[in-house]
């Protein structure tokens, strides 16, 4: 969506009474860093939910909109194929003649209506719903894609033992098994998980998905086809799918609208077979300042005032998933502004901000916490953060540095 069609989207819901326009210049600040359409971020901030958007999006494009529940046509339905209506998220709703009438969450999609025309072979008329709805509509017409590949795969699946290059290479590679690995990685991003783990179970294989930090099981694989999903993955990381033994990290992106996020892979051995998880981590989401963490306004005047400190150690604590990274993430946003030097020690990177000096760990080149650490402080920084203190040693050194006029944020598992 364009700068002009986005003044218009923000103008509506304003003039709605939907969105403050104080909220709006805020949501902006963020578009305009995270590089993410408009209505996402204010989706993401909860400012507004899908149904304002919708009904915004139709009224700037001059479309009708349609509210859920659908009853559509099944002749419309025989004109578009499941797998173009999950990509792209559009239902048919009518057939008149010629005359096809689709319900799309975002109409500005790139080529999405020329792919409809072209698959159809009818005039498109799109109209505008909910996304979330249009997407438990097309599940409930046309079917769920995940169980009909697994109980293709499960008729398919070869016996999990050694097997060489050639065999893991067909295996990854096949069809289902692309497409389930795919079906997951989307499974995950909708349901903002932070990590997907894929590991054996039994006698079978399970994916579970950490989601507001808690583990629960997605799917389970079926018997002989765990080793075709680790290798898949493997090959979208750029690991050797020939080494199983031994521990590998890797990575890849995904394209998500008009964002793309990284998937960060590490792979294990483990008694049952390899245990693969992918930690998901979006660039563009980071929070825009502390006021967009939904802190309590006593809270966030308390953690203001501690960030204007000049030196003293800032500790957020908490298990894995439970936004420690996003709290230090909205403090540097919050600091940076060119004044102060802010550098930062992480592994991985998980946000980019503008001004900061942004290192990654990386063990190969001789850069862990306690080296890494080191360097910075030859770099009369003023605020460092520290993405996690997991040892002595690299406590000890940020312990100095916070009573020697630095401001040192870390993190601690609890």
């Amino acid at each position: 969506m364009d700068n002009a069609r986005e003044d218009v989207l923000g103008r509506l819901l304003v003039d709605s009474g939907a969105l403050t326009r104080a909220a709006l210049d805020g949501a902006r600040e963020e578009q305009r860093r995270s590089g993410r359409p408009l209505g996402a971020v204010l989706l993401r901030k909860g400012l507004v939910d899908e149904v304002q958007v919708a009904r915004a999006v139709a009224t700037q494009m001059g479309l009708a909109y349609v509210a859920p529940p659908f009853d559509p046509d099944p002749a419309a339905l025989k004109k578009v194929q499941p797998a173009l209506a999950r990509g792209k998220g559009v239902l048919p709703l009518s057939l008149k003649g010629r005359r096809l009438t689709v319900a799309v969450g975002d109409p500005l999609e790139a080529d999405v209506i020329d792919h409809l025309r072209f698959q159809s072979g009818c005039h498109v008329e799109a109209v505008v719903a909910p996304p979330s709805a249009i997407a438990r509509a097309v599940r409930d017409v046309y079917g769920g894609e995940l169980p009909e590949l697994l109980e293709r795969l499960g008729s398919t699946g070869s016996p999990e033992g050694r097997g060489n290059l050639q065999v893991l290479e067909q295996e990854a590679s096949a069809a289902p098994i692309v497409r389930i690995v795919d079906h997951l990685i989307a499974t995950a991003i909708d349901r903002r998980a932070s990590d997907i783990h894929i590991e054996t179970h039994g006698a079978g294989s399970r994916v579970r998905l950490r989601v507001d930090g808690r583990l629960a099981t997605a799917t389970e694989l079926p018997p002989g086809t765990h080793r075709a999903a680790i290798s898949r993955v493997k090959i979208m990381a750029g690991l050797d799918i020939s080494v199983r033994r031994r521990p590998q990290d890797g990575g890849f992106t995904v394209r998500q609208g008009n964002a793309e996020l990284t998937v960060r892979v590490s792979t294990i051995p483990t008694q049952g077979g390899e245990k693969a998880v992918l930690r998901l981590l979006d660039p563009g989401d980071a929070p825009a300042d502390l006021a967009s963490l939904g802190l309590s306004s006593h809270d966030l005047v308390r953690l203001r005032q501690i960030l204007k400190r000049r030196q003293g150690v800032l500790l957020a604590a908490g298990p894995t998933g439970s936004g420690k990274t996003t709290t230090l993430s909205g403090a540097v946003a919050e600091l940076s502004g060119g004044k102060i030097n802010i550098v930062t020690l992480e592994d991985p990177i998980e946000y980019t901000f503008a001004g900061v000096a942004q290192m990654e760990i990386d063990t190969r080149a001789g850069v862990d916490f306690p080296s890494g650490l080191r360097a910075i402080l030859r770099q009369d920084p003023d605020v460092i953060l520290v993405g996690e203190i997991r040892d002595r040693e690299t406590a000890e050194i940020a312990m100095s540095a916070a009573v020697t006029g630095h401001l040192v944020l870390s993190t601690i598992h609890t």
